[in-house]
């Protein structure tokens, strides 16, 4: 899936006309949280821990609702991208837990950030 901003995005007219009325201000419903989902996942890198998880909470459907599954879904994925975040951050910090150097193995005074 490719992420962030759409570059020319589809309007509701677009599906209107494909799907008919109803279907299609369905599918561009879905459409629009999808780009949405795309933003927020491109977005991440840059949030606090706390900003990702309101950013996860948004994404909880209500359990029965309609599009139950495809709100898990992309709630799923912020989930997954999240915890890729978290990784990659981890691995950029240049001591580890313990306070030793990731390279060499040496301690270190310098407190980790």
């Amino acid at each position: 899936m490719a992420i962030g901003s759409a570059t020319n995005p589809l309007n509701e007219a677009d599906f209107v006309n494909r799907y008919g009325v109803s279907e299609g201000q369905r599918h561009y419903s879905e459409y629009q949280k999808d780009l949405a989902l795309g933003a927020d996942v491109a977005g991440l890198a840059q949030m606090s821990p706390d900003e990702q998880a309101a950013v996860l909470a948004r994404h909880t459907p209500a359990p029965g609702s309609e599009g139950f599954a495809d709100e898990q879904g992309r709630q799923q994925q912020v989930a997954r991208a999240i915890q890729q975040v978290a990784k990659e951050r981890d691995a950029d910090r240049p001591l580890s837990r313990s306070g030793a150097c990731r390279r060499c193995g040496l301690r270190s005074t310098i407190s980790r950030l």
